[in-house]
């Protein structure tokens, strides 16, 4: 087995080895194949010295990746006086360079190389030895311009390549990441493309040939406003486009994000959205279509009042939500969200819930109906004082609940936190811990202290 911890490369198979021994450093002398690290086959010829000031390595391996960045701190004091580096790499091995310009310039000998990292190397200029690679990161380097030499890489990261303008050659691309490319403005030309991320492109405005590509990041593309000819994308994210408001072509979207798009407030389309997120959408106040969604985001929003139609949703979250007061209708939702709803105060409907929170309810002051939930936040209930119905709740949180005295009831909780619980008695936790079979005693885990110490007995 190889390992790459430092230069010296130990093996346990029939190649021979040879160290060289300098006053910093080791230099390996190896050639031969070792099927080791995963299903790689990696042949190594080396020969030369590398060293740094601070005696930091060069080579260094996880299992199935080649790290060549922070070991390298000082790159470019690094001494090669042989440079002889090759690499006959399968496809499940990668190579990232970061920060090493001088390295970089060596990547034309690499085009085997299944993922290469080239990520904030400004001097890459010439794309030209890099188009045969599967996966490609050349995100930061700002020196890019031409892509045409990339145009068949399968999954190209770009992020914040802030000179490129010209996307064009970009169409056959699978999976294309364009974020912070404050330059593109024209993206006609990627309506082929199967996953594309155009997040914080300020330039982009006109999206309407997109409308057949499978997953959309268009979030913080503030100046777009027509949305019209997206209504067959799969995944869409539009968190915070604060130009769009109609969003009635958007009801067959399978995972939309309308996160903190304050313009909109007409959500009546999209009750056939299976994912749908409208946290601090304020301006939405009817929510009553939207009980066929599978889970359902309305964070902060604020102008919701009546939650009764969404009592079939897996997921809800409600968090923030001030002006709900009533959640009766809320029994068959599988995990329910209601933290910081100041306003509510009768929770004995949800007894069935499987995960809840109730964090910040500050109204909140009988929990004896919530003995069936499985997994139970109350978090800062500091109205909660009996919690003796709670035994078999499997992971409970009273942080901060200074008004519970008494646990001992508590015995059968896997995972019972308990930070900041200052009406607890000094000597409660012998008692507790005298309550809890010898059996239960190897899985359950108790936090105290306000840094979530683990005070448990294992």
């Amino acid at each position: 087995m190889i390992s790459f911890s430092s230069l010296n490369v130990m093996l346990k198979s029939e190649n021979s080895i040879k160290y060289v021994r300098n006053d910093n450093f080791h230099i390996p002398r190896i050639s031969g194949s070792f099927p080791t690290i995963g299903n790689m086959m990696l042949d190594i010829l080396f020969s030369g010295k590398l060293m740094d000031p601070d005696g930091n390595s060069l080579l260094c391996s996880n299992k199935d990746s080649l790290n060549l960045s922070h070991t390298c701190k000082n790159f470019r004091h690094m001494m090669i006086q042989k440079r002889v580096l090759k690499f006959s790499l399968s496809k499940s091995f990668s190579l990232r360079f970061y920060r090493n310009p001088e390295f970089s310039s060596y990547v034309s000998s690499l085009g085997q190389v299944y993922s290469l990292n080239l990520s904030n190397c400004d001097e890459i200029v010439n794309l030209s030895c890099v188009g045969n690679i599967y996966e490609l990161n050349l995100s930061s380097c700002e020196g890019i311009i031409d892509v045409s030499f990339v145009s068949q890489v399968h999954t190209l990261n770009l992020k914040s390549c802030l000179a490129l303008r010209d996307v064009s050659p970009l169409s056959q691309v699978h999976d294309l990441c364009l974020s912070h490319c404050y330059g593109v403005t024209d993206v006609s030309s990627l309506g082929r493309v199967h996953c594309l991320n155009l997040s914080a492109c300020r330039g982009v405005t006109d999206v309407q040939f997109l409308g057949n590509i499978h997953t959309l990041n268009l979030s913080t593309c503030r100046g777009l406003t027509d949305v019209s000819s997206l209504g067959s994308v799969h995944n869409l994210d539009l968190c915070e486009c604060i130009g769009v408001t109609d969003v009635s072509c958007l009801g067959g979207i399978h995972t939309l994000n309308l996160s903190y798009c304050r313009g909109v407030t007409d959500v009546s389309f999209l009750g056939d959205v299976h994912i749908l997120n409208l946290s601090y959408c304020r301006g939405v106040t009817d929510v009553s279509v939207l009980g066929r969604v599978h889970s359902l985001k309305l964070n902060f929003c604020r102008g919701v009042t009546d939650i009764s139609d969404l009592g079939n949703i897996h997921t809800l979250s409600l968090s923030n939500c001030r002006g709900v007061t009533n959640v009766s209708a809320l029994a068959n939702v599988h995990t329910l969200n209601l933290s910081n709803c100041v306003r509510v105060t009768d929770v004995s409907a949800l007894g069935n819930v499987h995960t809840l929170d109730l964090s910040f309810c500050r109204g909140v002051k009988n929990v004896s109906a919530l003995q069936n939930v499985h997994t139970l936040n109350l978090r800062f209930c500091r109205g909660v004082i009996d919690v003796s119905s709670l035994g078999n709740v499997y992971d409970l949180n009273l942080s901060s609940c200074k008004g519970v005295t008494d646990v001992s009831s508590l015995g059968n909780v896997n995972i019972l936190q308990l930070n900041d619980c200052t009406g607890l008695k000094t000597n409660f936790l012998a008692s507790f811990w005298s309550r809890i079979t010898q059996k239960h005693r190897n899985r359950v885990l108790i936090m105290l202290s306000n840094d979530s110490e683990q005070c448990s007995v294992q």
